[in-house]
């Protein structure tokens, strides 16, 4: 999105309480499951902007119209994207088999990093789903019956003893290659 348009939602965003646009969010992402996926990082687009954006009370009660503003933004998050891809995809009519053959496995590429995010290491995604969750601790606990704190240390057992396991798997897997590293 353009700098005008980030500043337009950051202002539209900041009238409304962070849950209000939150839910909103993830409204939109179960309406919109398996219809359009580009809606997966536009809403992480839009929850990043959230975070920054909203406050604990908004002024204002968050509607379906603004549910349907929200959708709008999400929309024209990617706009600018497609539009170039078109445009560069008519400038290879005329090139070779292998330069079209280069340009689509390119292009296909670079829609994977921009459409859907890529894995970062677990550190990056606990840290930003901390800073998402750790506030709403106790309501989660109210109504899940556990809290962000909780699910985090079972995710951070899970992925430790995850990386145990492969490394044995591992270890079996290539007992000529271990027998040689001691």
């Amino acid at each position: 999105m353009t700098k005008s348009s980030t500043d337009d939602l950051i202002q539209f965003m900041s009238q409304y309480s962070l849950e209000s646009v939150l839910s909103g969010i993830i409204e939109m992402q179960m309406l919109l499951y398996g219809h359009d996926d580009t809606f997966i990082p536009a809403s992480e687009y839009l929850a990043a902007n959230a975070l920054y954006a909203c406050k604990e009370k908004g002024n204002k009660d968050f509607m379906w119209h603004d549910y349907e503003v929200l959708e709008q933004y999400s929309k024209s998050s990617f706009a600018p994207n497609v539009e170039q891809l078109f445009s560069e995809t008519l400038s290879m009519v005329n090139a070779s088999d292998d330069e079209k053959q280069k340009f689509l496995q390119s292009k296909m590429m670079q829609m994977k990093g921009n459409f859907y995010r890529d894995d970062g290491y677990i550190h990056q995604l606990l840290g930003a789903a901390r800073l998402l969750y750790a506030p709403l601790d106790d309501s989660m606990k109210d109504v899940l019956g556990f809290s962000y704190s909780s699910y985090e240390k079972v995710l951070r057992f899970i992925f430790s003893q995850y990386g145990l396991r492969i490394s044995e798997a591992n270890k079996d897997k290539y007992k000529l290659k271990t027998l040689f590293s001691r």
